[in-house]
């Protein structure tokens, strides 16, 4: 897992999972593996609302697009080598003829290491794609926690430019925005 290092003398530590902000109180006691699955399940979520910016959407959409030609492209391979595989034949040797558990054995172990080592490329891609979003977007989020408005404006905010965005949702954004100003709202002025 790729983290960022953390400075031992700063005070107050930066959190490294937007679901800690999110979560409180519930995200104490859960595994990292369920933090992570919550976090990935969270920013699809964001990026289906078009909450993230492009790029990081296009990024999402690459990497599911690459998990899935990987995994095809893997068991495709397996598939291929575990055939030639059934062809070795030597004077004294023909694969097909030794024992059950050792052709189940040696055909099993093909598919697992290549795809062991498909799952290891993805794992750290994923990783990657996760400290990148959580860079930028925690910060975001937590000036969205302090100040209100709409999460489109303070998590994307490159949303009046974004050609995925509707302009219906372009302008219900800015009324939110001009609404939130008001007195009552965490961010609005006072009087």
């Amino acid at each position: 897992m790729i983290t960022k290092p953390t400075n031992p003398f700063a005070k107050q530590q930066e959190p490294t999972s937007i679901v800690y902000l999110m979560g409180g109180a519930e995200t104490q006691g859960m595994q990292m593996n369920d933090i992570f699955m919550a976090e990935m399940q969270l920013y699809s979520e964001l990026k289906n609302q078009k909450i993230l910016e492009k790029e990081d959407r296009q990024k999402i959409e690459i990497f599911k697009k690459s998990a899935i030609k990987g995994f095809l492209i893997s068991n495709i391979l397996a598939g291929f080598l575990n055939r030639l595989l059934t062809k070795i034949k030597t004077r004294k040797y023909d694969f097909m003829n030794s024992n059950f558990p050792v052709r189940l054995l040696a055909r099993l172990s093909i598919f697992a290491l290549i795809n062991f080592n498909l799952y290891g490329i993805q794992n750290r891609n994923l990783e990657n794609l996760r400290y990148e979003l959580n860079k930028k977007y925690i910060p975001r989020y937590t000036e969205y926690m302090r100040t209100g408005g709409h999460p489109m404006a303070i998590l994307n905010q490159k949303f009046l430019e974004d050609p995925d965005v509707t302009q219906e949702e372009k302008d219900m954004c800015v009324k939110f925005q001009k609404m939130s100003q008001g007195p009552m709202m965490p961010g609005g002025p006072r009087i």
